[in-house]
């Protein structure tokens, strides 16, 4: 089944975007941040 996956990114964002088999695993290179998410019912963690 495939996946969609939107990004808004702003002017300069590094990213490598990863499948790691449960979901996705996003990792913005350029602000150290690391967004996991999946196909779930329940919202994710605000903040992360």
């Amino acid at each position: 089944m495939p996946i969609k996956v939107r990004l808004e990114l702003e002017e300069g964002t590094d990213i490598l975007l990863l499948e790691d088999g449960d979901g996705l695993l996003l990792f913005e290179r350029s602000g150290a941040r690391i967004i996991k998410g999946g196909i779930t019912s329940e919202p994710g963690p605000a903040g992360g």
